[in-house]
């Protein structure tokens, strides 16, 4: 049985194609309407793949399912979301498995920031409103308590509005956070490519 070698291709979008995929073509298809490229995103994946299948793959098949098990686990490196295109975790390990080559994930929407030179402006931006939202989250809290003491609100009221109040601030420490670690990163790993904003 001959074994075959992915040979891998990233698109102006950003996502990582296989090249010895059989739809390989339909891939790369610039008439895709906005509906088709959209649903394009669920067949990349070696699922779809006849060499999957028939495990002609260099990734065994009982591999390739390990991996998709465990997809939740890979985020990419700049905005700390979940890696959903299989591709671009499968061309991140045979790279370093081969090639001994230790490429970052990213994901397409970071990757076509890095590619515009645009990363910098759009991770401040994307600070910039996390921490008006977190302040915005505090100071409602402040004139919510300031208000209890002057109008006497149930106290049952307010626990009931806690309970989105503590998800929304959770919620926004973790992707302020996620965003301060992405450029904390980028400056470190991509500094030849630093832009001006």
């Amino acid at each position: 049985m001959k074994i075959i070698d992915p040979s891998f291709e990233i698109d102006n979008k950003g996502r990582v194609i296989c090249q010895n995929h059989p739809n390989y073509v339909h891939f790369i298809d610039p008439t895709l309407d906005y509906f088709q490229d959209l649903y394009l995103d669920f067949e990349l994946t070696c699922k779809t793949c006849s060499h999957y299948e028939h495990e002609e793959c260099y990734f065994s098949k009982e591999r390739i399912d390990e991996i998709e098990e465990s997809r939740k686990s890979y985020k990419c490196k700049l905005c700390g979301l979940q890696i959903h295109r299989m591709f671009t975790i499968i061309y991140k390990k045979y790279n370093k498995e081969r090639y001994n080559i230790n490429i970052p994930l990213i994901c397409c929407d970071c990757y076509e920031y890095l590619f515009k030179k645009e990363f910098m402006r759009e991770a401040k931006n994307k600070v910039y409103v996390d921490l008006f939202t977190l302040l915005f989250l505090i100071y409602s809290l402040w004139i919510l308590l300031f208000l209890k003491d002057i109008y006497n609100f149930m106290t049952v009221f307010i626990f009931l509005w806690l309970i989105p109040w503590s998800f929304f601030t959770y919620y926004g420490l973790r992707r302020l956070k996620r965003n301060v670690n992405g450029i904390i990163y980028y400056k470190k790993y991509f500094a030849d490519q630093l832009d001006d904003s």
